[in-house]
């Protein structure tokens, strides 16, 4: 078995190799954009050492501070902690009718909210270096641990992982490089580390020597569905050590996965690439133009504060230094003329300058979005609703192809991953699961509700805006127009495009009940005001009837 282990360790350490042969080009690149955006993430030419200064190369701060922004803005707009960004849903409509199924799937996106933000799992600082990642390198790559009964969420960084597509353009296929101390690698895998001299001698002589150690996730061609162990399962997973050995590649263990466990987050594919571009790339040369231009601008300073000096040299003139309040004898001749001047170089006007670098700095800017993510939340007070709705849709149609990748590729196989971890686990009871939606397969689709998604929508918003306007201004005309609208259904779509809770607007029951309410108060109303005329009037008969009886009497 071991030596199977190892030939296929060599199979999958040569493929590795093959894997970073072919991105040299995207470390380049990645490693120049690290540099001045980043420079926590540099390393993807070499080995990164923790807790060196790596910002010292920059003199204008203008990307550094653009790609936070960024992420700050995706993470508000895609997946907002602070509210429900998706619920689990179903196509079929017969489900949808059926009140079992709508009251399962509130109690299933319920639950999965809470594994997914719970203090253990770590979602919402995960999901923000992911989506720096994709801000800088146009890549995120999150991976979503079973860690029984909830979940564990680890952002992994660009420089240590390498994936591959299937025929689909669909990513199966992630290698994953992390490092272990030799004590670690021992306590994790004894009985390999006991077997291999070399990798016992590390763990006993030098127990914090750092071990290379790769995990390699891929489809799995040949198994039997029908069991239901690690080695049979959808995914499998092989792990194992480069470079510490000189028998390397040594194989440490094979398992498996159910569902793909990496969720990745591409900014922008081009064709023929595996691997995105992100804003990073596009601000890129505006980025280092900044850098040149600022360090122009700290030598022209230099030289404008302490220029250089111009001195004749028919006499000698003592050295002599420049200070507030100084004087520097011999500084002028018999005549009175200067012996000794500053050098003037012309570029003591820096006006030209500056003006360039905030147009570089407007591109910059406009890169990573944040103009753009500015008009989605700054409006005017003199804005009327519709003007705002239509701001919203112009900028939330731009931002269209960034949430449509996000869904397909990162957010859907996470959700898929997190439903199949918290199922598996009896966090999400299966027996809940009512007769018609399994009935129907049991398929769980989702709809997502995220600010972005709303924006997106704007457009649905803006034409029932203006619909309403043209209403009412018809009904000047004839006042027959307005009974056309459905005003309860129009308001409910309107709260539901502007992201409106739910329990604003009445349900139809609360809706009837203050109706018949309303019209029994009317109707007691205009009996108290009709009371007075009737009592008045009874009384009259009465009366009448009396002064009858009295003459009839008489009679």
């Amino acid at each position: 078995m071991a030596a199977y282990g190892d030939t296929k360790a060599k199979h999958l350490s040569d493929r590795l190799d093959r894997m970073k042969n072919m991105r040299v080009n995207y470390d380049t690149r990645w490693e120049r954009i690290a540099e001045v955006m980043l420079p926590t993430s540099v390393g993807f030419l070499g080995q990164r050492s923790a807790g060196v200064a790596q910002n010292d190369k920059i003199f204008d701060g203008t990307g550094l501070y653009a790609l936070p922004r960024f992420t700050a803005a995706i993470d508000t707009l895609v997946t907002p902690h602070t509210s429900r960004w998706h619920s689990l849903t179903s196509k079929d409509p017969s489900v949808m009718r059926d009140d079992g199924s709508r009251r399962f799937f509130d109690y299933a996106t319920d639950t999965l909210f809470r594994a997914r933000y719970s203090p253990r799992a770590g979602f919402a600082s995960k999901s923000a270096e992911t989506y720096m990642m994709m801000g800088a390198f146009g890549n995120g790559v999150m991976y979503i641990r079973d860690a029984r009964p909830g979940i564990r969420y680890v952002s992994i960084h660009l420089s240590e992982v390498w994936f591959d597509e299937n025929y689909d353009g669909v990513i199966d296929t992630v290698f994953w490089k992390h490092e272990y101390t030799a004590r670690q690698l021992e306590g994790r895998w004894p009985e390999v580390v006991a077997n291999n001299k070399e990798l016992r001698e590390k763990a006993e002589k030098n127990p914090d020597e750092k071990v290379m150690v790769c995990k390699a996730v891929r489809p799995r061609n040949e198994r039997n569905p029908h069991e239901r162990n690690a080695k049979n399962m959808a995914y499998s997973s092989d792990v194992f050590v480069i470079g510490a050995t000189s028998q390397d590649p040594v194989y440490l263990e094979e398992s498996g996965y159910r569902t793909f466990p990496f969720a990745i987050a591409r900014y922008n594919t081009a064709p023929r690439e595996v691997y995105a571009r992100g804003p990073g790339d596009d601000a890129l040369p505006d980025v280092l133009t900044l850098q040149a231009m600022a360090r122009t601008m700290l030598r022209v300073g230099e030289l404008s504060a302490d220029p250089s000096w111009l001195t004749v040299d028919e006499e000698s003139l003592a050295a002599f230094a420049v200070r507030p309040g100084g004087l520097i004898p011999g500084g002028l001749d018999m005549q009175g003329r200067p012996r000794v001047m500053p050098l003037q170089t012309g570029l003591r006007d820096p006006g030209f300058t500056l003006e360039m670098a905030e147009q570089r700095r407007k591109q910059v800017n406009s890169a990573f979005l944040v103009t753009l993510f500015q008009v989605l939340v700054e409006t005017s007070d003199r804005m009327t609703a519709t003007e705002v709705m239509q701001r919203v849709q112009e900028k939330g149609a731009m931002l269209a192809p960034i949430s449509g990748r996000l869904r397909t590729e990162y957010l859907g196989p996470m959700i898929e991953r997190e439903l199949d971890i918290l199922f598996h686990a009896g966090v999400i009871d299966a027996n809940l699961i009512p007769p018609a939606l399994a009935k129907s397969g049991g398929t769980i689709d989702i709809e997502y509700d995220s600010p972005l998604t709303r924006a997106m929508r704007a457009e649905e918003g803006v034409g029932i805006l203006r619909t309403l306007e043209t209403a009412i201004q018809l009904a000047t005309i004839d006042k027959r127009v307005l009974s056309a609208i459905n005003t309860e259904e129009t308001l409910g779509l309107l709260a539901d495009i502007n992201g409106a809770p739910a329990r604003m607007l009445r349900s139809p029951d609360e809706r009837q009940a203050i109706e018949e309410e309303t019209a029994m108060a009317e109707n007691l109303q205009q009996a108290a005001a009709v009371a007075p005329g009737l009592a008045d009037a009874a009384k009259t008969a009465v009366e009448a009837n009396q002064l009858a009886g009295t003459e009839a009497g008489v009679i």
